[in-house]
């Protein structure tokens, strides 16, 4: 379970913006492969004809409490008959810290729209306190 959750969509209450990022903060050490690979794993129904085809890899720094902490941000694209009617661009990302990680998801609308991300990435900081 996450100690701490943020989401983010860029737009107004309006119009929200096509796509959103969803922050989260855990304890304990991350092995950034695993979880890239359950993360991808979990997202795809291979009966159900839906794939997630990767279309990227950017890298990103974020600034911590321990510091700026470079990572890559892994993005994708579903593909399939039954990915007409959801969002399109995937993207995960993880932060290893001292004492825990951040895990980074975003969605975007369309898998093209995920072009640029990067910058909205990076312009998210976490200052944790020392007491987490």
């Amino acid at each position: 379970m996450a100690l701490v959750n943020m989401n983010i969509n860029i737009g107004t209450k309006a119009a929200p913006g096509p796509c959103f990022a969803m922050y989260g903060y855990y304890a304990g050490p991350i092995d950034v492969t695993a979880a890239l690979k359950a993360a991808t794993e979990y997202s795809v129904d291979k009966s159900n004809d839906l794939s997630l085809d990767s279309i990227g890899l950017k890298t990103v720094i974020m600034n911590t409490s321990e510091g700026p902490k470079e990572f890559q941000v892994h993005q994708y694209e579903f593909t399939g008959e039954n990915s007409k009617s959801m969002a399109k661009g995937v993207q995960f990302a993880y932060v290893p810290l001292k004492d825990g990680y951040i895990q980074i998801k975003g969605y975007c609308e369309t898998a093209d729209e995920l072009v640029g991300s990067e910058l909205a990435l990076s312009a998210v900081g976490f200052k944790l306190n020392s007491n987490n």
